[in-house]
C-alpha cells in the first residue's frame, strides 16, 4: 500500500486516516446526499424511517461493525482506539443538527455545466495527487501541509462557485466521479484486462451521463 510504514503513531496511520477522512467526507457523505436530494426532491424533507426503526437499525449496524472491528483489528489497536472512534462518530452525528441543508439553485446557464464537471474532476486529481505524494514517504510536515492546502482549496471551490445547492453539487460530484471512473479504467481495469471492471465503469459512466442531462444548468454565483 502507498501508506505502508509511513506516519504511524500510537497504532494509527495518520497520513492515511487524514486523507481517507477528506475522501469519504465528499464521496461517501456529501455527494450521495446531494444526489439523493436532487433525484427525490419531494422526500428530502420527510423522515424515511421512524425513530424506532432508526434505533433498531443503528443497533444492528453498530453490533455488526463493532464485532468486525474487534475481530479483525491488528494488535496495535486497543479498546481505547475503539472507544475513541465511537466517541468521534457520535460527536459528528450530534454536530449534524447545526449544519445547514442544501439550498435550491435555479438556473439557465448551460455553459457552466462543463466548468462544474471540470472543477469536480480537478478535485479528484487534487486528492489523487496527495495520495501519490504519500508514496514518496516525504516529510510528514510537508505532506500534511499539502493535504490541508488541498482541503482548503476544495472548500473554497465549493463555496466560491456556489456548489452548495442540490443540482450544482450533483453536477460537481458527477465530474469528480467520472474522473475517478476514468482513472480506474486506465490504471486498473484495462491493464489487467478486467472485463468486470470495464463493464462496471461503462455502466457507471452511462449513469452519470444520464444524471448530467437531467440537471438543468445551475447558476453559479460567487459567495465570496
Amino acid at each position: 500500500s502507498t501508506f505502508n510504514n509511513y506516519g504511524f503513531a500510537w497504532g494509527i496511520n495518520f497520513p492515511w486516516s487524514a486523507s481517507i477522512m477528506i475522501w469519504h467526507a465528499l464521496h461517501s457523505v456529501l455527494y450521495p446526499l446531494a444526489i439523493v436530494a436532487f433525484l427525490f426532491p419531494k422526500s428530502k424533507t420527510s423522515q424515511w424511517l421512524s425513530v424506532k426503526a432508526s434505533v433498531i437499525l443503528a443497533l444492528i449496524i453498530g453490533i455488526i461493525s463493532s464485532a468486525a472491528f474487534l475481530a479483525t483489528a491488528p494488535e496495535s489497536l486497543s479498546l481505547i482506539h475503539f472507544l475513541a472512534m465511537v466517541g468521534i462518530i457520535l460527536a459528528l452525528i450530534s454536530s449534524a443538527r447545526f449544519m445547514n441543508g442544501f439550498s435550491a439553485v435555479s438556473n439557465r446557464e448551460g455553459k457552466k455545466i462543463l466548468k462544474a464537471l471540470a472543477q469536480g474532476a480537478f478535485v479528484y486529481l487534487l486528492l489523487f495527487s496527495c495520495y501519490f505524494l504519500a508514496g514518496f514517504k516525504l516529510n510528514l510536515i510537508f505532506f500534511f501541509t499539502v493535504l490541508l492546502a488541498a482541503a482548503f482549496i476544495i472548500f473554497r471551490i465549493l463555496k466560491k462557485w456556489g456548489y452548495l445547492g442540490e443540482a450544482s453539487l450533483t453536477l460537481f460530484a458527477s465530474g469528480d466521479y467520472l474522473a475517478m471512473i476514468l482513472s480506474s479504467l486506465i490504471f486498473y481495469s484495462l491493464p489487467r484486462n478486467s472485463i468486470e471492471g470495464m463493464l462496471v465503469g461503462a455502466f457507471l459512466t452511462l449513469g452519470f451521463i444520464i444524471l448530467i442531462f437531467k440537471i438543468k444548468a445551475p447558476t453559479f454565483q460567487s459567495q465570496g
